[in-house]
């Protein structure tokens, strides 16, 4: 399948059409797979080197996954509101306890069943669970910074102030476990609603996501936020992946999510991933690298410039040392950050930024 097919099928599949997932990894069975997913013409997401990060953005929003004795395990202990398939080759038995611990609907051996998957995706819906909920489709979408300062944070909440004057369902997850917390950035620290303390989750099984919204403190444009806490001793809580992957895999029935990341785990989370890089030298070395790998992972990503007041590139010259031209512009604000000292930021987005939010969301394809 070529890169022009994968990216058109990415957008339908964004789009809210019912999108089948290849997660194969066997040399001999992964044309198999593509070649049986393509023939049903819906659109095709082939993970290739299929890793964890892949199967974390795209599983739960597929009608259908494809997955082989490699990458099953991947979806161990997890409830996946599309269809699973386990594919096995004819050189041996199929490893029935591997397909069951996936939760695999049926097993089948390629080639000699490739009509019988066939029938079996055919009666896939038209468009994905999440879709066809009141809710609209479910995006998540991470902010990550090539530095420190760079204005991760503020990015991803003025975005979320963006979408929620949409009119969106909107979540916006702090994911940086030495972050001071999102609920400050905002002004409601002192509103109550649960923090990432105080979840303590072991599986989502049954977990609600309107339930998990209700029990979060929100804004006054009604945006859900879950944080980190303060506390006046040393709190043994210590946020790990686990914790945000569970969290974002109960929130993919529906809405938007939005999670404010480290850079170190830019790609493992989110349909799509925007990277904020200062035009100073040392930022934009970082941010290629980090744009790299995101490529490698074949991560969806954005790139938006950030002036702090001392930029150092010109436009071309970013351009040219990301190997990849940035799609809009944060201007430095210097009553923005005073404001949010004092009273959290405006709920309203400042002009002079609106544009990146709206770039941000025209690239997720949230209307």
């Amino acid at each position: 399948m070529t890169a022009h097919m994968m990216n058109r099928d990415k957008d339908r599949a964004r789009d809210g059409d019912a999108f089948i997932l290849v997660a194969v990894t066997d040399p001999v069975l992964h044309p198999e797979a593509v070649h049986v997913a393509a023939a049903t013409t819906r659109p095709v997401i082939d993970l290739g080197e299929a890793d964890d990060s892949g199967m974390r953005r795209h599983a739960h929003r597929a009608a259908a996954v494809l997955v082989d004795a490699t990458t099953a395990d991947a979806l161990v202990g997890t409830r996946l509101p599309g269809k699973v398939f386990f594919l096995h080759t004819e050189s041996s038995d199929i490893p029935w306890p591997k397909a069951l611990a996936c939760h695999a609907e049926q097993a089948f051996i390629l080639p000699a069943q490739a009509p019988d998957i066939l029938e079996a995706l055919a009666d896939l819906p038209v468009a994905t669970t999440a879709a066809t909920r009141g809710g609209g489709s479910a995006i998540s979408v991470a902010f990550t910074g090539s530095c420190g300062g760079a204005g991760t944070s503020t990015t991803a909440a003025l975005t979320a102030r963006q979408a929620a004057r949409r009119g969106h369902t909107v979540t916006l997850i702090d994911a940086d476990p030495h972050s001071g917390g999102l609920d400050l950035l905002l002004g409601i620290e002192d509103v109550p609603g649960a923090r990432w303390p105080d979840l303590m989750l072991t599986d989502t099984g049954g977990i609600d996501a309107d339930d998990l919204r209700s029990a979060l403190p929100h804004t006054s444009d009604g945006i859900g936020v879950l944080s980190a806490a303060r506390s006046t001793v040393d709190d043994p809580f210590v946020l790990e992946d686990k914790q945000v992957t569970r969290i974002v895999d109960v929130l993919s029935t529906g809405g938007l999510t939005l999670l404010d990341l480290p850079r170190s785990h830019a790609g493992n989370l989110g349909d799509l991933t925007v990277v904020i890089v200062p035009a100073e030298i040392r930022p934009a070395a970082a941010g290629r690298a980090l744009v790299q790998r995101l490529r490698a992972r074949q991560a969806e990503h954005v790139i938006l410039t950030r002036h702090r007041g001392w930029s150092g590139l010109e436009d071309e010259e970013l351009a040219r040392v990301l190997g990849h031209r940035p799609s809009a512009a944060l201007p430095h604000i210097a009553s923005l950050a005073r404001r949010a000292e004092t009273e959290g930021l405006p709920t309203k987005v400042p002009a002079g930024l609106r544009a990146a939010t709206e770039a941000v969301l025209e690239h997720a394809g949230v209307g």
